[in-house]
């Protein structure tokens, strides 16, 4: 998909998690089931990824019926999860520090494999190869 004039270098492959606060869970549980995820609000940002995520990672169809907030950033949806607002989706990546520091947890197991990858993308050739004097 990129061209050959490119150099193209992979940082992270797109892998989607479920997050929330861990105040969303009840205490001394770390993952729900499944299918409590419908009594939680749905954290949603612009890429819409929780129908394809809960057929694909937890075996679910998503209902029409479920409570959901929607955002055009994955940041402020995963703001919002770490404030305890809902459940949301993000690559695993965005979120590793917060897993690993407590703040955000995967109330389900299960993950999907995304396709949009994240890359360094630069051209082959410098546009300056010569030093430019200001």
């Amino acid at each position: 998909p990129f061209g050959a004039g490119l150099i193209v270098d992979l940082l992270f492959p797109q892998q989607i998690v479920a997050v929330c606060s861990p105040a969303l869970l009840p205490e001394g549980v770390a993952e729900i089931a499944a299918s409590e995820i419908q009594h939680h609000v749905l954290l949603h940002d612009a890429h819409n990824l929780w129908p394809e995520f809960m057929e694909k990672a937890v075996g679910l169809k998503m209902t029409t019926e479920l409570k959901r907030m929607r955002f055009n950033q994955t940041g402020l949806a995963i703001d919002a999860a770490v404030a305890g607002q809902g459940i949301a989706l993000a690559s695993r990546f965005l979120v590793a520090a917060d897993l690993a520091t407590g703040r955000l947890v995967q109330p389900v197991s299960g993950e999907m494999r995304g396709t949009q990858d994240f890359y360094v993308v630069m051209p082959r050739k410098q546009r300056h190869p010569e030093p430019t004097q200001a």
